[in-house]
């Protein structure tokens, strides 16, 4: 991820945080600078979001996660952190009058989907990001399914730009050609290139756990 400036992710498990943390607790030859934009306390504050450092690389959480809450009663967003005790154990950490739940969007329509992430500062936040990103733009592990339609709006609707998608190679060039055609409708203005997903560095065969 340290080649990018921005990384949007749709995935709402712990994998991507817990290799963030990883990173910076044991990297010792690769210099790593990721920043998930949660440094007011833990808590989101969509007024000091700015990056000063050219290097790093953002993460935005557009469906939330699994280490994010937000608190019902003032409307804010924050996240859990290893110094908060086993992120595994997330049902302890909400209580009946806490008023703190879970932040991440999981299931539903698409238009569901939207209406969960208007409620939430921080996810909404991240959404502008998007919409607003003008740099060349890859699509990796995400299908952009009916259900995630709300996704594709928001790259429609942003400035024109270069957008590299990943297919994975099924061996049925039907298949393939009928998913670059069910993308290529919604996304006019922009440049569309399509690639082999197991050409990426995170599509690797051999990265694939098999039983």
């Amino acid at each position: 991820m340290d080649s990018f400036r921005s990384v949007y992710t749709t995935s709402y498990d712990l994998i991507l945080y817990w290799s963030h943390m990883w990173a910076q607790q044991t990297s010792t030859n690769v210099t790593t600078n990721i920043l998930d934009l949660f440094w007011a306390g833990d808590r989101f504050d969509p007024t000091n979001c700015e990056v000063w450092s050219s290097k790093a690389t953002r993460v935005l959480y557009l469906h939330g996660g699994l280490h994010l809450w937000q608190d019902d009663r003032t409307g804010e967003n924050g996240k859990w952190t290893h110094a908060s005790g086993r992120l595994l154990d997330i049902a302890s950490k909400y209580g009946p009058t806490d008023g703190r739940c879970p932040l991440f969007v999981s299931e539903g329509t698409w238009a569901a989907k939207s209406r969960t992430i208007r409620q939430s500062v921080c996810l909404s936040f991240c959404f502008d990001e998007l919409r607003t990103d003008e740099s060349p733009t890859v699509v990796f592990g995400q299908a952009l399914a009916d259900q995630d339609r709300h996704i594709l709006t928001a790259l429609e609707e942003g400035a024109r730009r270069r957008i590299a998608i990943s297919m994975y190679p099924t061996g049925n060039d039907e298949v393939i050609i009928e998913n670059k055609a069910r993308l290529l409708q919604p996304l006019p203005r922009h440049k569309l290139d399509f690639f082999d997903s197991t050409t990426h560095p995170l599509g690797d065969p051999s990265l694939l756990i098999t039983a």
